[in-house]
């Protein structure tokens, strides 16, 4: 048990410098837990709360830009968002699938997979997922507690 309240003292932010050296506080810290003790100040009466306020600070630099809201019309390859794990692309090729096919393909897909919406439960409420899901594969997929079954077909 206290190697692990350790880990968890190591992996705070408060821990210290790198190197694994720690920082000494900066303000005396109590040692005694009794309240009567002559080192925690903390629960005397005779001394006034002094009150924190937070303050913020508005960035130096921005983090994210906000992309501008627009309509992709024309037929290309377009660039929705760069990221350290890659770029986002969109190509749009016009009438690809004719409508009819489309529209054909679309009834297809929603009479012959089976699909599912699933119930989630988030502090005691449960509410169904907006969306219709289903899953293929070998195994069964978890996420968010709820495990999707495979679908052999």
């Amino acid at each position: 048990m206290a190697e692990r309240r350790q880990r968890a003292r190591v992996q705070g932010g408060w821990a210290g410098a790198p190197g694994g050296r720690v920082a000494a506080p900066k303000t005396p810290v109590a040692t005694s837990l009794d309240p009567a003790g002559a080192g925690s100040a903390w629960a005397r009466k005779d001394q006034p709360c002094t009150q924190k306020q937070f303050v913020f600070e508005k960035p130096s630099e921005v983090e994210r830009r906000v992309p501008e809201a627009g309509v992709i019309d024309k037929p290309g390859v377009y660039e929705l968002s760069k990221a350290p794990s890659g770029i986002s692309r969109i190509y749009l090729i016009p009438s690809f699938i004719d409508s009819e096919q489309a529209n054909w393909m679309f009834e297809q897909l929603l009479q012959d997979i089976p699909w599912g919406q699933r119930t989630h439960i988030r502090q005691e409420v449960s509410f169904e997922e907006p969306r219709l899901t289903s899953w293929f594969g070998e195994h069964p997929y978890t996420y968010s507690r709820i495990t999707m079954q495979s679908n052999p077909n």
